[in-house]
């Protein structure tokens, strides 16, 4: 009988493992594994937010293109404006990538204690801006896996 509990135990403990954390959106038309230790706490007309200063805003309308590095500056404020998101004082970088959602323009921000992660990514009508904002002594590992899950992000 002990055996059988392990046995179930264990195949519980196993299912439960394989439970998946990706988020779903119909309204927003997406979905998403969040980076390690993000769960999703609210979706909104605007977009979903998680756990861990981690924000996804899903802006309607045309989007601005991308443009050339140099014009990175302006599409920020751009950007973060359509979200209503307030800046951080100090730009520490800025550049164009990809993810396999798409092409994209990254901005790391610092002030007050803070960095933030802005990701921009254009879509035929609307762009997604997913941001993130905690602390700088936390910021590299966070920084890193927010990096990492945007490999999962499809829309849809």
């Amino acid at each position: 009988m002990i055996r059988g509990l392990r046995v179930a135990v264990a195949l519980a403990l196993a299912l439960a493992g394989c439970k998946s954390d990706e988020v779903k959106s119909a309204a927003h038309q997406l979905s998403w594994k969040p980076p390690r230790g993000v769960s999703l706490s609210a979706e909104h007309p605007g977009g979903l937010s998680f756990t861990g200063g981690v924000e996804l805003y899903s802006i309607a309308g045309a989007p601005v293109p991308l443009g050339e590095e140099g014009q990175l500056d302006t599409l920020l404020l751009t950007a973060l404006g359509g979200a209503k998101v307030e800046p951080l004082p100090k730009r520490i970088s800025g550049r164009l990538g990809d993810i396999p959602a798409g092409k994209v323009a990254r901005w790391v921000l610092a002030g007050n204690g803070q960095r933030a992660l802005h990701y921009y990514l254009p879509l035929k009508d609307r762009y997604l801006l997913i941001s993130m904002t905690t602390g700088e002594a936390a910021f590299g590992a966070k920084e890193s896996q927010l990096d990492l899950s945007l490999s999962s992000l499809k829309i849809e």
